[in-house]
C-alpha cells in the first residue's frame, strides 16, 4: 500500500491514478449516489472534448473520478486552484491540468492574452489524442438552468480542433453546499464540517444524475451562437433544476434605480449595448450581462476598465458584476468614499497658502535628509493629503514614516516590495523603507504573476507590502503586511 502512493516508486502511472480514482469514488459515494447514463455507449477513446453544466464545485471531481477509467480527462481550471500550494497544483499537474486564467479576480489585456494561449494549448492536446474536460461557461450556474451567454470558448476549440463532442448534463447538485448559491453563506470549515457529517452512512446522499451523449460531427452546429444555444438546450433538457437550502433567504429585492442619475444610466446601457450587440434603450437593469446580454468575462473586463476611466472606480472587479443594475450601481461609486465608510477630507484652511512662493530647496546628500528637513520647516502645514488617509502635515507625516520605518527595519531583506495604488501612504511607505535602510521596489498587481516572479527573483524580495490578496501572494510565494 505504501509503495502505490508513494509515487514515483517503480509503480506505473496509470496504476497509481486508477487507484486513486478508485479510492475517489468511494468517498464520494457516502455523500452521493452518482448514477451515470450513457458512458459505455461512446465509442470514441481519444480526442474527446467533453462539455458539461457546472452546477456546483465538487462535479469536476465527480466526473473525473466516475470515468477516468474511460477517459483520463484533462481538466480544465480556474489558476485560483494553483494558489493551494503545495499538493494541489502537483496532483493537478500529474494528471495533466490546464490552468484558465482567473477573469472574475484582477483584469489587464495581457490576462486577453493569456487566456488565447490557453485555448491554444486545449486545442493542441485534443490535436495529440487526448481527451479534455471543459466547462464552456467558465463559471458556477447562478440559477437553476446554465446560461452561456457570450463566452465562446468551447466553440472555438471545437472550430480549430475538430474533436469529438461528449456532452454532460450533471442534476441533483444544486442541493449540494458547494453550488454558487451557497458560497456566501457557509465558510470553507462549514463545508468540510458538513461533509464529513455526511459520512455515516445513515445519512441520506443527493442523487447525482450524468448523462453523457457522444455526438456526430454532422449534429454540430457551426455557428457559435447556434453552438451555444444547442449546448444550453441539452443542459435544460428537463427544466430548471430548483435549489433550497434553510440559510438561505428567499426574499427577492426589487430593482432599483432611483439613485442612478439618468445621464449615468444611459451611459450604462450604451457601454453595454456595445458588447452585446444591441439598442441601449433595450438593456434593462436586471438583465444578466453573460445570461441574457451575452457578455463574456473578457468583454467584462474592458467594461471594468470603462469604470475606472469614466467614473474613477477602481474597487470593482469582474465578478462583482452580475446584472446591468451592478454596473450602473458601481458607476455611482463615488471616489469620495471608500468601502470602510471615511469620507472625503475637507479641504484644509490655508491649504496651499505656503506654496504661493517658490520654496527654498536646500540641498541634502540624500533623499531621506531632504524628506525629514522639509518636513520639520513645514512642521505644522498641511503637505498631503488624499480621500482615505486625510490631511497629513508635515509633522504627521514625519511621526509615521519614523514609526513604519522601525517596523521595516526587522523586515528581512534588503529590498522591501511596494505593491499600493497611487496614494499618501504608498509615498510615506517609500520614505520608510529608505529611512530603515531599505530598497523600495514599487511593483503593480496589473503586470500579472509571470512579471511579478520576475521582480520578486530578480530583487530578492522577501516581503510585499500593500494592499494584495491572498490568492496572488500564494502565486509569488511571499509574505505581506497590510497598511490601512
Amino acid at each position: 500500500m505504501f509503495s502505490v502512493l508513494t509515487y514515483p516508486f517503480r509503480v506505473p502511472k496509470f496504476i497509481l491514478f486508477i487507484f486513486i480514482a478508485f479510492m475517489i469514488r468511494i468517498v464520494l459515494r457516502m455523500n452521493y449516489k452518482v448514477e451515470i447514463n450513457g458512458l459505455k455507449k461512446i465509442k470514441a477513446k481519444t480526442g474527446v472534448f467533453v462539455l458539461p453544466n457546472h452546477p456546483a464545485m465538487i462535479d469536476p471531481v465527480i466526473m473525473e473520478s466516475f470515468t477516468w477509467n474511460k477517459f483520463r480527462l484533462n481538466p480544465v481550471m480556474s489558476e485560483k486552484f494553483n494558489a493551494l500550494k503545495p499538493l494541489i497544483p502537483k496532483l493537478m499537474g500529474m494528471i495533466g491540468t490546464i490552468f484558465m486564467v482567473d477573469m472574475e479576480q484582477d483584469v489587464g489585456h495581457w490576462k486577453k492574452r493569456r487566456a488565447a494561449q490557453v485555448l491554444e494549448k486545449i486545442k493542441d492536446r485534443l490535436r495529440q489524442g487526448k481527451n479534455v474536460l471543459l466547462y464552456p461557461a467558465g463559471h458556477l450556474m447562478t440559477g437553476g438552468l446554465e446560461r452561456l451567454g457570450g463566452v465562446f470558448g468551447a466553440f472555438e476549440v471545437y472550430q480549430d480542433a475538430k474533436p469529438v463532442i461528449v456532452r454532460a448534463r450533471i442534476r441533483g447538485l444544486k442541493q449540494s453546499t458547494t453550488c454558487n448559491e451557497m458560497f456566501d453563506v457557509l465558510t470553507v470549515g462549514e463545508r468540510v464540517k458538513n461533509f464529513f457529517k455526511k459520512l455515516n452512512t445513515f445519512t441520506p446522499r443527493l442523487r447525482v444524475t450524468i448523462d453523457l451523449e457522444e455526438v456526430a460531427p454532422e449534429d454540430v452546429p457551426q455557428k457559435k451562437e447556434k453552438f451555444n444555444q444547442w449546448l444550453e438546450d441539452w443542459y435544460n433538457l428537463h427544466g430548471s433544476e430548483e435549489f433550497h437550502h434553510p440559510q438561505l433567504e428567499t426574499t427577492e429585492q426589487p430593482v432599483e434605480l432611483e439613485d442612478v442619475p439618468e445621464d449615468v444610466w444611459k451611459s450604462v446601457q450604451e457601454e453595454l449595448a456595445r458588447h452585446a450587440e444591441k439598442e441601449p434603450d433595450t438593456i434593462k437593469p436586471s438583465d444578466l450581462l453573460v445570461g441574457v446580454l451575452g457578455i463574456d468575462s473578457l468583454a467584462l473586463t474592458e467594461v471594468v476598465t470603462w469604470l475606472d476611466v469614466e467614473f474613477e472606480v477602481t474597487d470593482v472587479e469582474p465578478g462583482d458584476l452580475q446584472t446591468a443594475q451592478d454596473v450602473a450601481v458601481a458607476a455611482m461609486q463615488k471616489p469620495a468614499l471608500a468601502e470602510d465608510g471615511f469620507e472625503k477630507p475637507s479641504m484644509p484652511k490655508g491649504w496651499g497658502d505656503h506654496l504661493k512662493h517658490a520654496p527654498e530647496y536646500q540641498e541634502c546628500p540624500t533623499i531621506t535628509e531632504a524628506f525629514l528637513a522639509t518636513t520639520r520647516k513645514w512642521e505644522k502645514k498641511p503637505l498631503i493629503a488624499d480621500e482615505r488617509s486625510g490631511i497629513f502635515t508635515g509633522k504627521k507625516q514625519r511621526e509615521t514614516v519614523v514609526f513604519l520605518a522601525k517596523l521595516i527595519q526587522k523586515m528581512p531583506g534588503e529590498y522591501i516590495g511596494i505593491m499600493m495604488p497611487a496614494s499618501v501612504m504608498a509615498a510615506l511607505l517609500i520614505q520608510a523603507a529608505l529611512l530603515a535602510g531599505k530598497v523600495p521596489v514599487m511593483l503593480n498587481w496589473t503586470t500579472g504573476r509571470k512579471n511579478l516572479r520576475f521582480a520578486v527573483k530578480h530583487s530578492g524580495l522577501e516581503v510585499i507590502l500593500g494592499a494584495i490578496n491572498q490568492c496572488t501572494l500564494s502565486r509569488i510565494g511571499l509574505k505581506t503586511v497590510y497598511y490601512a
